[in-house]
């Protein structure tokens, strides 16, 4: 047995190292794995968490004007709106503290947007931290909300019609502040 190289390859293995090795590596596969999918998965929940953290802009803190543009998928614009935030609470279907938006003028270039009629606008807002959350009607099963983030100057988002089951984008849209009395 002496001057004789011994064999170590898997096949001559005992069955506890060969079943040790496939324990670290399917470890390891897991591992590696769940890494893959935790980084390449961006949570919303995480996200407003983040934001909400943070103090709300002072612009977005006290009642004011924002005027609203909205872009398509394909960047092609779909319209505008602008909304007076105040500080009258409102009750909506979902839970928060929700205030009181009221739309001053708006002018939509495509449908679905174009469909809804101004006289059933019942727009409300909530403001948590750096999130912007807007209900744009009044309807609890179906309607159009806008979600995004706050900065000094305005806030950036998404738009998107809801119903019950499901939610369409829209496009995004950018408010800055009405400085028009």
């Amino acid at each position: 047995m002496y001057g004789r190289c011994r064999n170590t390859s898997k096949s001559q293995r005992n069955p506890i190292e060969q079943f040790a090795a496939r324990s670290q590596l399917r470890s390891f596969s897991i591992a590696l794995v769940s890494l893959v999918v935790c980084s390449c998965t961006k949570s919303e929940v995480s996200d407003f968490a983040v934001l909400s953290a943070q103090p709300t802009p002072v612009n977005w803190s006290r009642p004011a004007t924002w005027d609203f543009e909205i872009v398509g998928k394909h960047r092609e614009p779909l319209g505008k709106f602008t909304l007076y935030f105040s500080d009258e609470a409102v009750e909506t279907c979902t839970a928060g503290k929700w205030k009181r938006a009221y739309l001053k003028n708006w002018a939509f270039s495509t449908s679905p947007l174009q469909a809804w009629d101004a006289t059933y606008f019942h727009p409300a807002y909530e403001i948590s931290g750096r999130n912007l959350l807007i209900q744009l009607s009044a309807g609890c099963d179906v309607g159009a909300e806008g979600r995004g983030s706050l900065s000094d100057s305005g806030a950036r988002g998404v738009l998107a019609e809801v119903d019950l089951f499901h939610g369409r984008e829209l496009g995004t849209f950018n408010a800055t502040m009405n400085v028009q009395k």
